[in-house]
């Protein structure tokens, strides 16, 4: 099964995650007021043996404006709980996620209302990453203009055929899929999308294995063709996500 991590630069993070959950932006609500969405990091039971990567569980509420009913009582919005899985390196500055790409954004978004976190999520060159593969199995296109949004090829040898020149030309490139081999050999199947998430396609029984590979991909592939785009902190106010 399939499994996106997305890359996160870390400016600060002055949480200090031991036995005890820690509760994030915690906004105390008064007793005949309903309780706000809430956000929990946790240490998480994975053991993951890469370099200095800590294992953290990120639990995040957030509202979810959609229409619905329980029984007899219909409501308009409803509070989501969102499960992330969180591996931090404080050597490398690094925080790579794994969940509902909703939850990931919603997450992320919301640390510009939290000073003890500053996160800067990654914005690819996909052109620039193109270049430096010998051959990709898929691209999608998204095109920013006409009665077409997005299209894909899939095949061997796409960037040789003049379908995809042609695309290339006229559309930006949003996801690239290729086979990566290892230091030991072995050939992965990965996707790379141009908001800063590698994808692993091959099922894995450890979860350092995907770690490790996440991270040759940033060292080995992304580094120099990337822009931080850094969640700027906001003053919380009461109409505040």
């Amino acid at each position: 099964m399939a499994k996106s991590y997305k890359i996160a630069t870390i400016q600060k993070f002055d949480l200090k995650i031991g036995s005890q959950p820690v509760r994030v932006g915690a906004q105390y609500s008064l007793p005949e007021v309903p309780e706000s969405p809430q956000t929990i990091i946790y240490k998480s039971r994975d053991i993951v043996k890469v370099e200095d990567f800590q294992a953290l569980g990120i639990e995040h509420e957030h509202e979810v404006r959609m229409p619905g009913r329980v029984n007899d009582m219909r409501f308009e919005r409803y509070i989501r709980k969102g499960f992330i899985n969180c591996y931090k390196s404080e050597n490398k500055n690094l925080m790579l996620m794994s969940g509902k790409k909703d939850d990931i954004l919603s997450f992320c978004r919301y640390t510009r209302n939290v000073p003890q976190i500053r996160i800067s999520t990654l914005r690819i060159d996909m052109k620039a990453l193109l270049a430096r593969l010998a051959e990709v199995k898929l691209v999608w296109f998204r095109f920013p203009a006409g009665m077409i949004h997005a299209s894909a090829l899939m095949g061997d040898h796409l960037e040789k055929t003049s379908a995809f020149k042609q695309a290339k030309s006229e559309a930006e490139i949003s996801t690239l899929s290729f086979y990566f081999e290892d230091p030991n050999g072995r050939v992965h199947p990965l996707m790379v999308t141009g908001d800063g998430a590698v994808v692993v396609q091959d099922p894995y029984e450890q979860v350092a294995t995907e770690v490790e590979l996440v991270l040759s991909i940033k060292e080995q592939l992304l580094d120099g063709i990337y822009l931080e785009e850094p969640i700027v902190f906001k003053a919380p106010t009461r109409n505040s996500p």
